[in-house]
Order: structure tokens, then C-alpha cells, then sequence
């Protein structure tokens, strides 16, 4: 199971206060969306806390929070991106061991 972190402790870790975490988590949309626990407690994983990190150095750098809403979705977006062009690509590579599988049986009972 992933290590977690509670809000109290990312805003501590980051020196962000927990109202802060709660206000960019609404006005961010999907960029953090932390873990709940079954009473509702926000939970952040190692990779929430990078995010957070990264929008606090941005917003320390003068950007808005759309300015970072729109740069974050586009990291998304290309990180999905890439991970889909993986799967493409594993996908063609599996097509092509059960095409040349298929045609060795083919062969073989002929």
C-alpha cells in the first residue's frame, strides 16, 4: 500500500495552510484529487504532495490559478498521452507475437 499523508501533514511538510490545500483542491478541479479515507479524511499520496509542490512554486512565481489549471491540464494531458502512445505500442507488439503464434500453428497443422 502507498505511504499517505494527511492534510495537517502536507501543509506542514509544504508550509501551506490546510485551508490553502482545501481551496486549491476546489478551484483546481481534477489536478488534486486526494485519496478519502471511509470517514471522508483527505489523504495525499507521494505524487499529490509533487503536484501541491509545484503549484505552490508556481503561484510563488506569480502565476494565477487558472494560468496553472491550464498548464497542469496540459502536463496531464500529455502524460496521458504518452502513456496511451505505451499502450499502443505494447498492444501492436502483443498483436504481432499472437499473428506470428497463430501462423506457426497454422503451418504446423497443415
Amino acid at each position: 500500500m502507498l505511504p499517505t499523508f494527511s492534510i495537517g501533514q502536507v501543509s506542514k511538510q509544504l508550509d501551506i495552510s490546510c485551508h490553502t490545500l482545501r481551496f486549491w483542491e476546489k478551484e483546481l478541479g481534477n489536478i488534486i484529487v486526494p485519496l478519502r479515507t471511509t470517514g471522508g479524511q483527505r489523504r495525499y499520496t507521494r505524487e499529490h504532495v509533487e503536484t501541491i509542490r509545484q503549484i505552490k512554486r508556481l503561484r510563488d512565481n506569480g502565476f494565477s490559478l487558472a494560468e496553472i489549471r491550464s498548464r497542469m491540464s496540459d502536463q496531464n494531458t500529455n502524460k496521458y498521452n504518452r502513456k496511451l502512445d505505451i499502450v499502443d505500442r505494447v498492444a501492436n507488439e502483443i498483436a504481432q507475437i499472437v499473428r506470428l503464434a497463430l501462423s506457426s500453428l497454422l503451418e504446423k497443422s497443415e
